[in-house]
C-alpha cells in the first residue's frame, strides 16, 4: 500500500499528519524542557539574560504550542484547547517542585496561559478580511 493511499485510507491529510507530528514532538520536547533539571543560567551568545527573562521564553513556548496543536485539529472547541493547556501549564509548574534545581513559580505560570491565549488568539482574527481591506464593522 504506497502512502498516498494509506493516507487516504486513515482519512489524513500529508499536511495534517505533519501538523500532528510537529505539535507531538513539540509537545513531548517542551515538557522534557519545562520539566527537567536546569543546566545554569540562560545566555545568548555568551551573555546572561536577566533575571526574569524566562518569561518569554515560557510566553512565546506556549504561543507555539496552542498553534500547533490547533493546526494539527486535535481540539474543535478553541476554549477545550485552552482548558487543557492552562491544566497542562499548572501540572508543569507543580512537577517542577519534585525537581531540586527547579521551584514553582506563579509568573511563570501567567507567562504560559498568557502565551497560550495569543497563540490562540492567532487563529481567531479574521485575517483574509484585514488582507483584503474589507469592512470588520458589521452592520445590521
Amino acid at each position: 500500500m504506497g502512502k498516498g493511499r494509506f493516507l487516504r485510507v486513515c482519512g489524513l491529510s500529508a499536511e495534517r499528519l505533519l501538523a500532528q507530528a510537529m505539535a507531538a514532538g513539540y509537545w513531548t520536547a517542551l515538557t522534557v524542557v519545562l520539566v527537567g533539571p536546569r543546566w545554569g543560567r540562560l545566555s545568548v551568545w555568551g551573555r546572561e539574560l536577566p533575571e526574569g527573562a524566562d518569561r518569554l521564553e515560557h510566553f512565546f513556548a506556549f504561543a507555539l504550542l496552542a498553534m500547533l496543536i490547533h493546526w494539527a485539529g486535535w481540539f474543535r472547541r478553541p476554549l477545550a484547547l485552552a482548558a487543557v493547556l492552562c491544566a497542562y501549564a499548572v501540572m508543569t509548574e507543580l512537577a517542577q517542585t519534585l525537581v531540586p534545581s527547579r521551584i514553582f513559580d506563579p509568573l511563570d505560570l501567567i507567562a504560559n496561559v498568557a502565551g497560550m491565549a495569543a497563540g490562540l488568539g492567532v487563529f481567531q482574527v479574521p485575517w483574509s478580511k484585514i488582507v483584503r481591506g474589507k469592512n470588520l464593522t458589521r452592520r445590521d
